[in-house]
Formats: structure tokens, sequence, C-alpha cells
């Protein structure tokens, strides 16, 4: 009975220390978890700010795009005019510049 008593005893001091090293281990973890999502968290914070000094604004524009005979794209600009039509003379005032570019003719106002 003394002798496994005695290994009983044993076991139990095992068990302890082992729980005793799990528990140090888990602490260590949660320790370290926490520096990290500190860490973390003072990145996104710093993040956050920056981009609040920064406004998004949106503009309505048309894109104007300038098609040869056979469809295919020759020229694409950005037109920031208050309605479709101005922005298609931005479209008509392009063509005339490739026109004349190609003609090799002066400019005429």
């Amino acid at each position: 009975m003394k002798k496994s008593e005695e290994s009983l005893g044993a076991f139990w001091d095992e068990w302890k220390k082992e729980t005793e090293e799990l528990e140090k281990s888990t602490q260590e973890m949660v320790e370290k978890i926490k520096r990290e999502a500190k860490e973390k968290n003072k990145i996104l914070e710093e993040r956050w700010d920056a981009i609040n000094k920064y406004k998004v604004k949106v503009t309505k524009c048309y894109l104007v795009q300038i098609f040869n005979e056979n469809l295919n794209e020759i020229k694409s600009e950005y037109s920031f005019e208050p309605t479709k039509k101005d922005a298609e003379a931005v479209g008509y005032k392009i063509v005339e510049q490739l026109v004349d570019e190609e003609l090799n003719s002066p400019e005429i106002k």
C-alpha cells in the first residue's frame, strides 16, 4: 500500500508541476497577444487619423471618347462641363485638333 501511495503522490506532484507550467505558458501567451493587439490598435489608430485628414469629393464628369471609323478608340478625356452637350462640344474640339494634326493644317480660330 505504501508503494502505491508514493506512486500516487509522485503522479500528483508531476500533475501539479505540469499544470503550473501550462498556466505560466498560457499567461505568457495571453500577455504576448495583448502586446500585439495594442501595437496593432496603435497602428490602426494612426492610420485612421491619417485617413481622416483627407476628404473625398465626387464631381460629376463625362468621359469623352473619340473613335475612328472602325470604332477603335483614338483618344479619351474627362470633361467637367456641366452638361452632356457641353461635354460633346469638348469632344468635337478634340476631333478638330486631331484632324488639324492629321492634315498638318494650321488651327482655325
